[in-house]
């Protein structure tokens, strides 16, 4: 796995990744989002929760028989998150949002975009 050596402190560059990449689409989506009156941050955030949480599940149940107990199916340290039904889902939660926020549409489909590209 490659990561940028910091001094003493190496960060792995997936994770860099896709912090550095949400905080694009944040930015995009608060920069098209000033003309309304509502904010678009928490539904992106939301949106990137909701897909590493179903990515997880999907790479849990894949591999299941490789973990001994219940505890080690919720350690995320093994960085096994399933990209593809991760990318799925936020995709769907976009949607569900465009649905539920329609002035703000713009502002989801800018915002998600980076996040969406950050996935593998």
């Amino acid at each position: 796995m490659m990561s940028i050596n910091i001094g003493p402190f190496a960060i792995p560059l997936e994770p860099l990744l896709l912090f550095s990449s949400g905080l694009v689409g944040i930015l995009v989506a608060s920069f098209l989002a000033r003309k309304n009156e509502g904010s678009v941050t928490d539904p992106l955030l939301m949106m990137l929760l909701f897909g590493l949480v179903i990515g997880r599940i999907v790479f849990v149940i894949k591999f299941a028989d490789h973990y001994e107990s219940f505890w080690q199916m919720l350690d995320f340290r093994d960085r096994g998150v399933d990209w593809f039904s991760g990318m799925i889902a936020m995709v769907l939660f976009l949607l569900w949002q465009i649905k539920r926020l329609p002035q703000q549409r713009i502002a989801l489909f800018g915002g998600a975009y980076p996040f969406c590209c950050s996935f593998q």
